[in-house]
């Protein structure tokens, strides 16, 4: 992690940074950590697409000890992270997920939920990938 410019920081201490921000605060936090994100894929992976994207957060969430599931079923693909940080920490994996499924899947129909320990993704991006790949 160091190596990516980043360092430690407490659960919650990071959901009390964000609880009492609204969505647009949220937002402009996102556009400063989407070019971030970007780049630790860049170079975890070698290549920033949607795949690399979705295996860095899972290898992210995993090296923090954030339970997180990817399922597969046929075309559809089932996310959940259950981060237990707040709605607003929904809203914004919500938002970030956002920009990287409408930069590489803009004409597919991703569905969230969200609530105040986690965020689920329901998004038809095909059965091409092999869950056991990464």
């Amino acid at each position: 992690m160091q190596s990516l410019g980043m360092i430690l920081v407490s659960k919650e201490l990071l959901s009390m940074m964000i609880r009492d921000n609204d969505v647009k605060d949220i937002a402009r936090f996102v556009d400063c950590a989407l070019p971030i994100f970007q780049d630790a894929v860049m170079l975890v992976k070698g290549k920033y697409h949607l795949k690399s994207s979705i295996e860095t957060l899972e290898d992210y969430m995993q090296s923090m000890g954030i339970p997180s599931s990817h399922a597969i079923e046929g075309d559809m693909h089932y996310l959940i992270i259950h981060h237990k940080m707040g709605v607003n920490w929904s809203i914004f994996i919500k938002m970030l997920l956002g920009n990287v499924f409408a930069k590489f899947v803009p004409d597919k129909n991703v569905e969230y939920e969200i609530n105040e320990n986690l965020i689920s993704v329901r998004a038809p991006l095909g059965s091409d990938w092999n869950e056991h790949d990464y």
